[in-house]
């Protein structure tokens, strides 16, 4: 293995918001309410979206690689340190297959973990190797997090 241990993190960050009930129950509120329900749901909105600026900066700013990928095995985010370990800029990898950075012969057994995964398991910290775009092999600490809805 290399002696400066990268780490990979696959993450799937899925985004969800909540919407002003309209239904039976916002027929029910006086005006007043209703606009008080509004701008709570306005603030909580603003507040998700602040957060969510505030995790995509971490995750980008990070050293370590870290991509995401949907249960179909395609990358759906990269991270500036991915494309420095492995040569991808984001606009390159997003949408292709995740057994594009994995050996031909660990394709059945990448398939298998990321069934695992996609099942909702945690796949601790190994050691693997990844393939590069130029096709050179590098040694990474790899964990793979799921990430569920809440």
């Amino acid at each position: 293995m290399a002696t400066a241990q990268q780490t990979g993190r696959m993450l799937e960050i899925a985004e969800t918001t909540t919407r002003p009930r309209v239904g039976s129950e916002a027929k029910n509120l006086s005006p007043a309410d209703r606009c008080e329900a509004l701008r709570d749901a306005e603030e909580r909105c603003a507040r998700r979206e602040a957060d969510r600026v505030r995790l995509a900066a971490i995750l980008e700013g990070s050293r370590d690689a870290i991509w995401s990928w949907n249960t179909d095995g395609i990358v759906v985010w990269w991270n500036a340190a991915a494309e420095k370990l492995l040569g991808y800029a984001a606009d390159e990898i997003v949408g292709q297959s995740l057994l594009k950075l994995v050996r031909p012969e660990r394709h059945e057994a990448a398939r298998a973990v990321m069934a695992t995964v996609g099942n909702g398991a945690w796949y601790e910290q190994h050691e693997t190797v990844r393939v590069r775009k130029d096709g050179s092999l590098v040694d990474v600490e790899l964990t793979l997090s799921p990430i569920t809805d809440a």
